[in-house]
């Protein structure tokens, strides 16, 4: 038996994501497309 309510959304996800594009909840990157995007970043901010 449950002791308390719980809820779940059932609906489209609606989370961060910049300028309001879809959510790609199946994206599976690999640790070197990680760590080139993070370098891209570093340097693209110096």
């Amino acid at each position: 038996m449950l002791r308390a309510k719980f809820t779940i959304n059932w609906k489209k996800d609606r989370g961060k994501n910049p300028d309001g594009t879809e959510r790609h909840n199946d994206l599976h990157l690999t640790r070197a497309e990680k760590d080139l995007k993070k370098f891209r970043i570093l340097v693209h901010s110096l």
